[in-house]
């Protein structure tokens, strides 16, 4: 994990995804050691629904307290348990991101109503395309919630849409659209270029994917 975040932060990317959820020691020994070899770097950190209500209290104020750069937490605890997140949320200072607890417009009311998290993700994947990815952000929006865009194991042609609902909505202010760069699909061309670890959207009509070659 270590090597690869120097070689992430070599590359030009200055912040940082980091899986963890884990018991809380390993973990913060994982994220001191990233720390360690990409000391320039930002952390967003991703439990993945790894730590109950206690452990995530317990390493988020361990990391806290070690001054480690931590811009927010993804779902640090089950998604169905949204007294959990606020619990969370309420007893750090680090901002909490709820990812697999939104999955519907009607999830998101439910948290921004609870104020459960400081920062909402949306997903295409996951909550069924772009018609249902808008209603969340502006649900989020009015109750004064920001939003990031962020992605599952999706291609190119994903990847580009999301982008688009990025850059079209002003309550979505943070991007984690890097998953196509892990798929080789020779197929599609175009949509979007990435330059020194940021996206940029082509002038082309639609989702900008003009040579499609099978």
């Amino acid at each position: 994990m270590a090597t690869r975040a120097a070689e992430a932060a070599k590359a030009g990317f200055q912040i940082l995804k980091i899986k963890l959820g884990s018991d809380w020691q390993t973990d913060l020994d994982r994220l001191q050691a990233v720390h360690f070899a990409a000391p320039s770097a930002t952390f967003r950190l991703d439990a993945n629904q790894g730590w109950d209500v206690k452990s995530a209290i317990r390493i988020l104020h361990e990391i806290d307290e070690a001054n480690l750069p931590i811009d927010l937490v993804e779902q640090p605890v089950e998604k169905y348990d949204i007294i959990g997140l606020k619990t969370v949320a309420d007893a750090v200072q680090v901002p909490i991101m709820a990812d697999e607890s939104i999955a519907s417009a009607r999830d998101a009311v439910q948290i921004v109503s609870l104020r459960a998290a400081n920062l909402l993700n949306i997903k295409l994947a996951k909550c069924g395309g772009i018609y249902q990815a808008l209603q969340v952000a502006d649900i989020a929006q009015a109750a004064g919630i920001e939003c990031m865009i962020g992605a599952m194991m999706e291609p190119r042609v994903s990847i580009t849409a999301a982008l688009h609902i990025a850059a079209a909505h002003p309550n979505i202010t943070l991007v984690d659209l890097d998953s196509a760069e892990w798929i080789s699909d020779r197929h599609l061309d175009g949509g979007y270029s990435i330059d020194f670890g940021r996206l940029y959207l082509n002038d082309e009509p639609g989702l900008g994917f003009s040579d499609l070659r099978f």
